[in-house]
Parts: structure tokens; sequence; C-alpha cells
């Protein structure tokens, strides 16, 4: 546990020194962060087990790590209170960006090679028809990229209660709405 602690702190270190020197506008522990990642990757393996405790330890106390923000929000309130219409609207512009570049990026990274087909979740695979030998389990059904109905493929949810207004008769009120 004290290791696992101690590399970390030592990621951080290396980071804080490697942006000090070379006067980066990025904070050292961002930078501690990308070494242990890029030492994680060049591992090959899974990440140590206390390496693992240790970071849900710290994880599972993230709001206490905030307090020094909060603090740092108060000894700035009279600025917050003097530039508080343009320090909004870069939070706001900033949150947007951000949520758009996300989804722009989504979308690229989860779309599938043009041609490409994918298996169906759930299904049964393709039964041989009669006559036809078998050598084995076949594949399961293939799909286009797009899930559901449209592409034919049988949903991997079960039919539920249909979502909005019904179509059907009106429902009996219940005694408890009031009727007579």
């Amino acid at each position: 546990m004290i290791a696992a602690l101690a590399g970390l702190l030592v990621c951080q270190l290396a980071g804080e020194v490697l942006a000090r020197a070379l006067g980066l506008p990025v904070p050292g522990p961002v930078i501690g962060a990308v070494i242990l990642f890029a030492l994680l990757v060049l591992r090959d393996r899974a990440a140590p087990p206390m390496l693992v405790a240790v970071a849900g330890g710290l994880l599972g106390n993230l709001g206490l790590l905030f307090v020094p923000a909060g603090v740092g929000v108060v000894v700035y309130l009279p600025t917050l209170a003097r530039d508080w219409a343009p320090l909004s609207l870069a939070i706001l512009a900033g949150t947007l960006a951000a949520i758009a570049v996300t989804g722009r990026l989504a979308q690229a990274l989860l779309r599938p090679a043009p041609g490409m087909l994918m298996p169906v979740p759930g299904a049964a695979p393709a039964e041989a028809s009669p006559g036809e030998v078998s050598s084995g389990p076949s594949p399961a059904p293939l799909r286009g990229p797009f899930p559901g109905p449209r592409s034919g493929a049988a949903s991997e949810h079960p039919p539920g209660p249909p979502l909005g207004p019904s179509s059907g008769p009106p429902a009996e009120p219940s005694p408890k709405d009031g009727a007579p």
C-alpha cells in the first residue's frame, strides 16, 4: 500500500519537476497522471492490485480533495463578484464546447467501418436448414450499424409498455381519482 502511494507521489513529483523545468502551462499533477498512464500502458499488464486499491481509496474520498478548491473560490470572491458575467460566459461556452467535441469524438470512434457487419447481441445462432450438413455451431446473425427494427434485427430489450400517450381506449378512473 505504501509502495503504491509512493509510486503515485513519484509520478506527481516528476510531473511537477517537468512542468517547472520546461515552463509548461500544464499543472504538474496532470503531467504526472500522463506519466503514470504511459508507464501502465508500457507495462502491458493489468495495474498492480495495490495501485488499484490506493486509487480506489483516493477516488472514494474525492469529495475531500475539493476542499482546497472551495477555499480558493472563497479567497477570490471579490474577483468573482466583479467579473461574474465574463466568467459565467466562459464556463458556459467551455462546457458546451466540451460536450460538442466529446459527442463528435464518440460518434467518430463508435462508427463502424463501411460495410462492417456486427453480431446481434443475445441472438441465437442460425440453424442449418434440413438436408444441410452443419460443421458445428454457426456464428450469431449479423446486423448493420443501426440496432433495432430499422435493420430487421431483434431488440435486446424485452418489449415493455409503450412510452408516451396511449393510442388505446382511456383507462377507467380509479376510486382514488375522486370518481363517483
